[in-house]
């Protein structure tokens, strides 16, 4: 997956090697030469990561990075700050002015790449949970956002060594935070399962192994948004960026520096509290306005405003957006042996499990009886296929228990097509549903992806 990035740099030779390093991973890359001009850039056209040289005449690095964070608008985009600059008090100083990173030149590609792609990830899911508060404004159903803090709260340190348990509680008293110490890895789930904790810290390498520590709270529905803290030695640099890979939020190494600790674990949780507001806010609005009163699913009026919206924004991004269209096979028959209460549990479990298998950032909306659609942003023919499939697995390959204890085989049919650029909504709607009735008519239980456009055209030519 990747985007749009703004360099911006006053010396033409380090746009031009930062724009060649990133256009050579796909990116699309825009470079602007002072302060002034990026910010008018930000204003135009919103890219997803923006590289921020310090040193700049006229407006320095800083003082951009804060007016960035500042707007409204489109404060959600990461920066990282690539400068000369090496001193701890610049880092800091970087990253209270709302910096996501500081690299020091000249940069490592490694890191530098590594950085963008997990930065690329958070926002695309920062984009689409304002695009629902958006549509929630449109329904008159948000509350104004409130400042958010990154001081107090808990953080919790797994299997630490002593000296960076010291650092961290220094740390935790500046912020005024509480700093909870666990030995092993399953502690460290259950208590950030439980949410008891909106940090964790680990060791990159000690007893327990940060990395695969971090894969596993990641795989956990519970705390994949947690923020994670790696700690290790400046010789463990790529061990540190695997984490970043593995989804961890943020690294420091030792010997730690108190502040740039605190600035580095304030950015990650007011980060976190900043995606837990938006998500809270949307789901305070499940109202009779925009949810299914049965399954909790959004409704028909919901997804046509909002699935409209996505594909205005798919069009300005360049990205693409899927519809995964579901029906539950011959669920009138359950109906009709078994009463229309058992197949209101159907419908609850059939939800359940859907929202289990698809991703954070997808939709899912009830157009009416047992006819579900998954909104996929960001995923093309191919991923929203491997999507449909995981729900068709997700129904078949266990019965339904109703409250009665008894167990009812069900399976889903699912047709999956992907807006062209131009198309409404009724008409990806209509392609889905096409591939949907193919499902079902090749022996249900399976799943269809609708043929591009062009493709037709060219069948229909031939």
């Amino acid at each position: 997956m990747t985007g749009r990035v703004l360099v911006v740099d006053d010396i033409p030779i380090n746009q031009r090697l930062l724009a060649a390093r990133l256009t050579a991973e796909y990116y699309e890359v825009q470079c602007a030469s002072s302060g002034l001009e990026a910010l008018e850039m930000m204003a135009e056209k919103q890219p997803d990561v923006v590289l921020l040289d310090v040193m700049m005449p006229g407006m320095t690095g800083f003082e951009v990075c804060e007016k960035i964070k500042a707007n409204p608008v489109y404060g959600h985009v990461p920066v990282v700050m690539v400068t000369a600059l090496d001193s701890i008090e610049d880092r800091v100083r970087g990253l209270q002015a709302g910096a996501d990173e500081f690299l020091t030149k000249p940069v490592n590609d490694v890191a530098l790449l590594t950085r963008v792609r997990v930065l690329t990830r958070l926002k695309r899911i920062l984009d689409e949970l304002k695009l629902r508060e958006a549509t929630d404004d449109e329904f008159g159903v948000r509350e104004p956002i409130s400042s958010i803090s990154g001081d107090g709260g808990v953080w919790l340190g797994v299997d630490l060594p002593g000296s960076d348990i010291d650092a961290l509680e220094e740390a935790a008293v500046l912020c005024g935070s509480k700093l909870v110490i666990v030995n092993d890895a399953e502690m460290a789930i259950a208590r950030l399962s439980a949410g008891d904790a909106e940090l964790a810290v680990l060791e990159v390498s000690g007893a327990v192994d940060g990395l695969r520590l971090c894969s596993q709270l990641r795989a956990h529905p519970e705390v994949r948004n947690v923020p994670i803290l790696l700690i290790g030695e400046p010789w463990e640099t790529e061990f540190l960026y695997k984490g970043l890979e593995l989804g961890a939020s943020d690294y420091a190494f030792r010997p730690t520096d108190h502040a740039e600790l605190v600035a580095r674990i304030r950015l990650q949780i007011k980060r976190f509290r900043f995606y837990e507001h938006l998500r809270d806010q949307h789901r305070a609005n499940r109202d009779m306005a925009t949810r299914d009163s049965l399954t909790g699913a959004f409704n028909r009026r919901y997804f046509n405003d909002h699935f409209a919206r996505l594909l205005d924004h798919a069009v300005e991004t360049r990205q693409p957006v899927s519809l995964i269209m579901g029906d539950i096979d011959r669920f009138k028959l359950i109906n009709d042996t078994h009463g229309h209460p058992v197949g209101d549990e159907i419908l609850l479990e059939y939800m359940c499990r859907m929202g289990e298998v698809t991703r954070a950032s997808d939709m899912i909306a009830r157009l009416g009886g047992e006819e579900f659609v998954v909104v996929t942003p960001d995923a093309d023919l191919a991923l929203a296929g491997r999507v449909a499939e995981r729900l068709r697995q997700a129904v078949a390959d266990r019965p339904f228990v109703i409250a009665d204890g008894t167990q009812i085989a069900v399976t889903c049919s699912f047709g999956v097509a992907t807006a062209e650029r131009g198309e409404s909504t009724t008409e990806v709607l209509t392609r889905a549903d096409a591939a949907l009735y193919e499902a079902k008519r090749s022996g249900r239980n399976a799943v269809v992806s609708a043929a591009p456009l062009h493709e037709l055209a060219d069948a229909q030519i031939a």
